[in-house]
């Protein structure tokens, strides 16, 4: 993976911005539930028409941008989206980063960006697109937000022993018992 870390820092591989409506089908659809889930009315109320995208080392596609949700007056959140999209144009993972700017009753999750989700596509698990996810996610976590990204406080249990690997390799560290985040990237 350290291939990717270079990739997305070498001059050559900056994000380029997109248009939403360049996406696959999929994505498309995925962005308007997105919307709906979050509150908004239409896809272009979300205010993704501009995404931002950088080559993986294989030649895949990540897509990414960043939206914020309405505010309730008790919680504000700026959400960033991904997809990853083979050379065929299909979307073969989404991720979801969440950041809250404010969350009354839930101070220790503020500035604190963490994964809402991250889903491998069909049948494509177990090919190390998890793995490549979450390091992506780190990277616009720590491009958006301005700190490391720290695994998401619901379903964790799922992807622990893919957070335990990163753990091993020296990318990420098992935070202590007492934290809303059972890990975080260094």
């Amino acid at each position: 993976m350290t291939e990717l870390l270079s990739a997305v820092t070498a001059d050559e591989n900056l994000p380029r911005i997109v248009s939403a409506h360049e996406l696959p089908r999929l994505a498309q659809t995925i962005l308007q539930e997105t919307a709906a889930i979050d509150g908004f009315d239409d896809l272009e109320s979300l205010g993704l028409n501009q995404l931002r995208e950088f080559n993986q080392p294989n030649g895949d596609t990540t897509v990414f941008g960043t939206y914020t949700r309405p505010t309730d007056g008790q919680v504000a959140e700026r959400d960033t989206i991904l997809f990853d999209i083979d050379s065929d144009d299909t979307v073969t993972g989404i991720g979801k980063i969440q950041y809250f700017d404010s969350f009354k009753g839930m101070e220790s999750v503020v500035g604190v960006p963490f994964v809402g989700f991250t889903k491998t596509v069909g049948s494509l698990e177990r090919q190390g697109l998890a793995e490549r996810r979450l390091l992506t996610m780190d990277l616009i976590a720590r491009q958006a937000y301005g700190k490391a990204l720290h695994s998401g406080t619901y379903q964790v249990e799922a992807i622990k022993p893919l957070w335990d690997k990163l753990v091993g390799r020296g990318l990420a560290v098992k935070q202590p018992s007492s934290s809303d985040f059972q890990y975080r990237f260094k």
